[in-house]
């Protein structure tokens, strides 16, 4: 008997980019980290972006705001069709309906108005892992840090491994 078989990042659709936001939230220290990664129908890394904030009180605030910066670095990289995908089921939620939002949602709606097409979709951890990876990165220092066409080794080895699932030999 096997189970259900596991959740993995699918490609986007031709002509659009697939970006994975997550986030790692320490409450005691009021600090978080967002992980962004931008990748292309065939899985390869267009940008990948770390961030830390400072002065953040809720796991809630955090997604949203990680969701807000993968909004602002694929238009500041000039993605117009864009899926976004983050395995927070609120935030996304509240991206992809009409009821009262936080701030943080109401920006990130905003700017998604910059993108031609732009939609909002939940992942399971599985789906999103190389954000996740990117979010706990310590190896990157405390700086905002960007990386274009490449990203973290840990991240690059993930995003290979999805690769392979793209298309099995």
């Amino acid at each position: 008997m096997t189970g259900p078989s596991p959740v993995r990042w699918m490609a986007p659709p031709d002509s659009f980019v697939k970006v994975n936001f997550d986030a790692r939230f320490l409450l005691a220290q009021k600090k978080s980290w967002t992980g962004v990664i931008i990748r292309d129908g065939l899985g390869h890394i267009m940008g990948a972006y770390r961030k830390e904030t400072k002065r953040i009180t809720s796991a809630f605030s955090v997604e949203a705001q990680a969701a807000l910066h993968a909004i602002q670095f694929s238009l500041e990289l000039g993605f117009g069709r864009v899926i976004i995908e983050g395995d927070s089921k609120s935030v996304i939620n509240k991206l992809s309906s009409l009821e009262e939002i936080s701030a943080w949602i109401w920006e990130a709606r905003r700017r998604a108005e910059g993108f031609h097409a732009c939609s909002f979709r939940f992942t399971p951890r599985n789906g999103n892992h190389a954000a996740h990876l990117l979010a706990h990165d310590t190896g990157s220092g405390e700086l905002d840090r960007y990386w274009i066409e490449e990203a973290p080794q840990a991240v690059e080895l993930q995003a290979a491994e999805d690769r392979r699932f793209l298309d099995p030999p």
